[in-house]
């Protein structure tokens, strides 16, 4: 679970966060999540389910380097390990790219990158970058390793902000069938 606000897309009137969670599972017969939202007493408010579409998570094996927002980030690259060796991750061309494709958030910083190549079962190296996406240039510079890894395509699910709220403690949490504990996430870009 990897829960995460991203900034308007021009979309609406623009006064609602837009708060999404990427819920997933190591195995592909998943039967979907559970969502609440913890607003730091305990108490899991219902947000409904996650559904059984995966989203494409994972976590970085090294640290992604400074990059300049304003042009193509051609020399850094990063290693990406999936939660299932069987996701995976596509190339996109530079017209591509400028149409949104393969939009990725990883640690603070939103990314997109064209190229994706698979360097062992469900561990990729994503290069030419376009860094600092959707307003997060300040997160091109805060980077380390075990950085959570969450590609920005339409299976995160979107939440509802009127339920979620602003405060400092505010987590969502996630319980799927049969799971005996509930996993949790403070929200990203807050």
């Amino acid at each position: 679970l990897v829960a995460f606000e991203l900034p308007w897309d021009g979309l609406g009137s623009g006064d609602m966060p837009a708060t999404f969670a990427a819920v997933s599972s190591p195995g592909a017969t998943w039967a979907g999540a559970a969502l609440f939202v913890d607003h730091g007493s305990g108490e899991l408010v219902p947000l409904g389910p996650s559904g059984r579409t995966r989203s494409i998570i994972g976590r970085t094996l090294g640290t992604l380097s400074t990059g300049n927002p304003l042009f193509v980030d051609r020399t850094s690259s990063i290693i990406v390990e999936l939660l299932d060796e069987r996701m995976t991750l596509a190339d996109a061309t530079l017209r591509q790219l400028l149409q949104g494709a393969n939009r990725a958030l990883v640690g603070s910083e939103m990314i997109q990158f064209g190229r994706a190549e698979p360097v062992a079962p469900g561990t990729w190296r994503i290069t030419n970058l376009l860094r600092g996406r959707g307003g997060t240039e300040s997160g091109v510079t805060e980077h380390h390793p075990d950085e959570p890894f969450v590609l920005l395509d339409n299976r995160p699910v979107a939440l509802d902000p009127s339920l979620i709220g602003t405060g400092p403690d505010v987590e969502i949490v996630a319980l799927g069938r049969g799971d005996s504990t509930p996993i949790s996430s403070a929200i990203a870009l807050a």
